[in-house]
Protein backbone atom coordinates (compact mmCIF):
# COMPACT_ATOMS: atom_id res chain seq x y z
CA UNK A 1 0.00 0.00 0.00
CA UNK A 2 2.96 2.79 0.59
CA UNK A 3 3.77 2.38 -2.89
CA UNK A 4 0.38 3.38 -3.74
CA UNK A 5 0.33 5.84 -1.57
CA UNK A 6 3.68 7.46 -2.99
CA UNK A 7 2.15 7.27 -6.24
CA UNK A 8 -0.98 9.12 -5.33
CA UNK A 9 0.92 11.48 -3.00
CA UNK A 10 2.18 12.67 -7.28
CA UNK A 11 -1.33 13.98 -8.08
CA UNK A 12 -1.68 16.56 -5.21
CA UNK A 13 -2.11 20.37 -6.12
CA UNK A 14 -1.80 21.71 -9.56
CA UNK A 15 -1.85 17.68 -10.78
CA UNK A 16 -4.36 15.48 -11.07
CA UNK A 17 -4.69 11.82 -12.22
CA UNK A 18 -7.53 12.66 -14.02
CA UNK A 19 -5.51 14.79 -16.27
CA UNK A 20 -2.84 12.38 -16.24
CA UNK A 21 -4.68 9.73 -17.52
CA UNK A 22 -6.32 12.22 -20.25
CA UNK A 23 -2.74 13.49 -21.51
CA UNK A 24 -1.59 9.71 -21.80
CA UNK A 25 -4.36 8.15 -23.57
CA UNK A 26 -4.19 11.29 -26.38
CA UNK A 27 -0.88 12.29 -27.00
CA UNK A 28 0.68 10.16 -29.46
CA UNK A 29 3.85 10.26 -28.30
CA UNK A 30 2.60 8.18 -25.06
CA UNK A 31 0.80 5.65 -27.83
CA UNK A 32 3.88 2.63 -27.56
CA UNK A 33 4.77 3.79 -23.49
CA UNK A 34 4.30 -0.19 -22.36
CA UNK A 35 2.28 1.50 -19.01
CA UNK A 36 -0.28 3.08 -21.57
CA UNK A 37 -0.57 -0.13 -23.67
CA UNK A 38 -1.38 -2.15 -20.12
CA UNK A 39 -3.86 -0.16 -19.52
CA UNK A 40 -5.95 -0.07 -22.91
CA UNK A 41 -4.61 -4.29 -22.87
CA UNK A 42 -6.69 -3.96 -19.32
CA UNK A 43 -9.30 -1.71 -20.17
CA UNK A 44 -12.50 -3.81 -19.84
CA UNK A 45 -11.46 -4.90 -16.78
CA UNK A 46 -11.22 -0.93 -15.74
CA UNK A 47 -14.48 -0.39 -16.80
CA UNK A 48 -15.95 -3.34 -14.97
CA UNK A 49 -14.07 -2.03 -11.59
CA UNK A 50 -15.54 1.73 -12.65
CA UNK A 51 -18.92 0.22 -12.72
CA UNK A 52 -18.82 -1.31 -9.80
CA UNK A 53 -18.29 2.17 -7.71
CA UNK A 54 -21.13 3.31 -6.02
CA UNK A 55 -20.37 6.87 -7.21
CA UNK A 56 -19.17 6.15 -10.84
CA UNK A 57 -22.04 4.01 -11.89
CA UNK A 58 -24.51 5.79 -13.10
CA UNK A 59 -22.27 8.62 -14.93
CA UNK A 60 -20.97 5.61 -16.47
CA UNK A 61 -24.19 4.25 -17.86
CA UNK A 62 -25.14 7.36 -18.83
CA UNK A 63 -21.85 8.05 -20.96
CA UNK A 64 -22.36 4.37 -22.17
CA UNK A 65 -26.17 5.04 -23.19
CA UNK A 66 -25.58 8.41 -25.31
CA UNK A 67 -22.40 6.66 -26.89
CA UNK A 68 -24.06 3.51 -28.23
CA UNK A 69 -27.42 5.66 -29.05
CA UNK A 70 -25.04 8.39 -31.10
CA UNK A 71 -23.28 5.14 -33.03
CA UNK A 72 -26.95 3.25 -33.35
CA UNK A 73 -28.77 6.66 -34.75
CA UNK A 74 -25.12 7.12 -37.21
CA UNK A 75 -25.33 3.88 -38.33
CA UNK A 76 -28.99 4.07 -39.14
CA UNK A 77 -28.76 7.28 -40.96
CA UNK A 78 -26.12 5.19 -43.06
CA UNK A 79 -28.50 1.82 -44.04
CA UNK A 80 -31.24 4.82 -44.60
CA UNK A 81 -29.54 6.18 -47.64
CA UNK A 82 -31.26 5.86 -50.61
CA UNK A 83 -27.73 4.43 -52.05
CA UNK A 84 -27.51 1.63 -49.82
CA UNK A 85 -30.34 0.17 -51.45
CA UNK A 86 -32.93 -0.17 -48.78
CA UNK A 87 -35.69 2.41 -50.08
CA UNK A 88 -38.88 1.38 -51.68
CA UNK A 89 -41.94 3.16 -51.34
CA UNK A 90 -44.72 0.59 -49.99
CA UNK A 91 -47.75 2.39 -51.21
CA UNK A 92 -46.39 1.69 -55.05
CA UNK A 93 -44.74 -1.63 -54.25
CA UNK A 94 -45.12 -3.77 -57.09
CA UNK A 95 -45.96 -7.42 -56.47
CA UNK A 96 -41.91 -8.09 -57.85
CA UNK A 97 -40.66 -5.81 -55.60
CA UNK A 98 -42.16 -7.56 -52.60
CA UNK A 99 -41.84 -10.87 -54.12
CA UNK A 100 -38.19 -9.99 -54.78
CA UNK A 101 -37.71 -9.02 -50.61
CA UNK A 102 -35.41 -11.19 -48.94
CA UNK A 103 -35.13 -10.80 -45.28
CA UNK A 104 -32.01 -13.18 -45.05
CA UNK A 105 -30.32 -10.48 -47.19
CA UNK A 106 -31.22 -7.24 -45.29
CA UNK A 107 -30.40 -9.09 -42.13
CA UNK A 108 -26.96 -9.73 -43.29
CA UNK A 109 -26.55 -6.13 -44.78
CA UNK A 110 -27.36 -4.61 -41.54
CA UNK A 111 -25.31 -6.92 -39.57
CA UNK A 112 -22.36 -5.95 -41.61
CA UNK A 113 -23.10 -2.61 -41.87
CA UNK A 114 -24.44 -1.32 -38.67
CA UNK A 115 -23.14 -3.97 -36.30
CA UNK A 116 -24.19 -1.54 -33.21
CA UNK A 117 -27.43 -1.27 -34.11
CA UNK A 118 -27.96 -5.29 -35.01
CA UNK A 119 -26.52 -6.38 -31.27
CA UNK A 120 -28.84 -3.81 -30.07
CA UNK A 121 -31.69 -5.55 -31.81
CA UNK A 122 -30.41 -9.00 -31.30
CA UNK A 123 -30.09 -8.04 -27.34
CA UNK A 124 -34.19 -6.09 -27.28
CA UNK A 125 -35.60 -8.96 -29.65
CA UNK A 126 -34.46 -12.19 -27.45
CA UNK A 127 -35.15 -10.65 -23.99
CA UNK A 128 -37.22 -12.45 -22.06
CA UNK A 129 -38.07 -12.67 -18.71
CA UNK A 130 -35.65 -10.63 -16.40
CA UNK A 131 -34.12 -11.51 -13.52
CA UNK A 132 -33.44 -7.95 -11.76
CA UNK A 133 -31.02 -7.63 -8.40
CA UNK A 134 -29.87 -5.07 -6.55
CA UNK A 135 -26.36 -5.35 -5.23
CA UNK A 136 -26.18 -3.94 -1.94
CA UNK A 137 -22.90 -3.25 -1.18
CA UNK A 138 -22.01 -1.63 -5.26
CA UNK A 139 -25.53 0.23 -5.15
CA UNK A 140 -26.18 -0.72 -8.74
CA UNK A 141 -28.40 -3.14 -10.56
CA UNK A 142 -27.37 -5.99 -12.25
CA UNK A 143 -29.67 -8.15 -15.16
CA UNK A 144 -29.71 -11.24 -16.20
CA UNK A 145 -31.51 -12.86 -19.00
CA UNK A 146 -33.85 -16.26 -18.00
CA UNK A 147 -35.62 -18.13 -20.40
CA UNK A 148 -38.16 -20.69 -19.31
CA UNK A 149 -38.88 -23.70 -20.97
CA UNK A 150 -42.38 -22.32 -21.45
CA UNK A 151 -41.36 -18.95 -23.10
CA UNK A 152 -39.01 -21.48 -25.67
CA UNK A 153 -42.13 -23.49 -25.99
CA UNK A 154 -44.06 -20.28 -26.73
CA UNK A 155 -41.13 -18.70 -28.89
CA UNK A 156 -41.38 -22.31 -31.26
CA UNK A 157 -45.17 -21.94 -31.73
CA UNK A 158 -44.83 -18.00 -32.66
CA UNK A 159 -41.87 -18.84 -35.37
CA UNK A 160 -44.17 -21.81 -36.39
CA UNK A 161 -46.69 -19.24 -37.33
CA UNK A 162 -44.22 -16.87 -38.79
CA UNK A 163 -43.53 -19.88 -41.32
CA UNK A 164 -46.91 -20.72 -42.71
CA UNK A 165 -47.28 -16.92 -42.74
CA UNK A 166 -44.71 -16.57 -44.92
CA UNK A 167 -45.31 -19.81 -46.75
CA UNK A 168 -48.96 -18.03 -47.91
CA UNK A 169 -47.15 -14.78 -49.01
CA UNK A 170 -44.89 -16.72 -50.77
CA UNK A 171 -47.59 -18.52 -52.37
CA UNK A 172 -49.48 -14.89 -53.26
CA UNK A 173 -46.29 -13.78 -54.45
CA UNK A 174 -45.85 -17.01 -56.60
CA UNK A 175 -41.93 -17.19 -54.79
CA UNK A 176 -42.61 -20.88 -53.59
CA UNK A 177 -40.25 -22.87 -51.84
CA UNK A 178 -40.20 -26.03 -49.38
CA UNK A 179 -40.14 -25.10 -45.18
CA UNK A 180 -36.79 -27.54 -45.28
CA UNK A 181 -34.97 -25.15 -47.73
CA UNK A 182 -36.15 -21.78 -46.46
CA UNK A 183 -35.11 -23.14 -42.96
CA UNK A 184 -32.24 -24.26 -44.51
CA UNK A 185 -31.50 -20.92 -45.68
CA UNK A 186 -32.14 -19.14 -42.80
CA UNK A 187 -29.51 -21.22 -41.12
CA UNK A 188 -26.90 -20.99 -43.27
CA UNK A 189 -27.59 -17.04 -43.30
CA UNK A 190 -27.18 -17.37 -39.15
CA UNK A 191 -24.12 -19.52 -39.89
CA UNK A 192 -22.92 -16.38 -42.15
CA UNK A 193 -23.22 -13.99 -39.16
CA UNK A 194 -21.88 -15.89 -36.75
Amino acid sequence: METYYSVLDMFDGDRSLSQFLVTILTVPQFANHPAVVDLLANIGNIICTLSRHQNLYTPLIGWAKDAISAECAREVRELAKVENGSHFSALHAKAEQIGGFKIDDMALQIAGEAPMLWALLDSLLSARALQVTKIESKGHTEIEVLVSDAQEAEDSEYWAQVDDLEGVIEGITGDCISRAERLASQRSATMMLV
